[in-house]
């Protein structure tokens, strides 16, 4: 994979650091969460979806094996049935 993404930066940055986003954004999904979710995270990604990683957290840093991030269908926009803005929220803090 980096071999790939380094002969890809070398002709578009870009371009390689939307695909490492994205490989970061859904690599914790393939390894540890289930099947079902794994399939439906690929097609999505395949369909042309953005997906990220949440990856600082107040209380934990960067630790992702510390993090309280949950994602959840965002609300439908007053209006509209075809909202695509994601939401993620995390529990709060001991300062909130």
């Amino acid at each position: 994979m980096l071999r790939l993404l380094r002969a890809v930066s070398r002709i578009d940055l870009t371009v390689a650091a939307a695909h490492g986003k994205t490989y970061l954004g859904a690599v914790s999904t393939w390894i540890a969460g289930d099947d079902g979710a794994a399939r439906r995270l690929g097609r999505r990604i395949a369909d042309g979806e953005v997906v990220s990683c949440a990856l600082t957290e107040r209380d934990h840093g960067s630790d992702l094996l510390a993090g309280e991030v949950t994602a959840r269908p965002p609300p439908a926009a007053a209006g509209s049935s075809t909202a695509r803005s994601g939401s993620s929220t995390t529990s709060p803090g001991p300062d909130s």
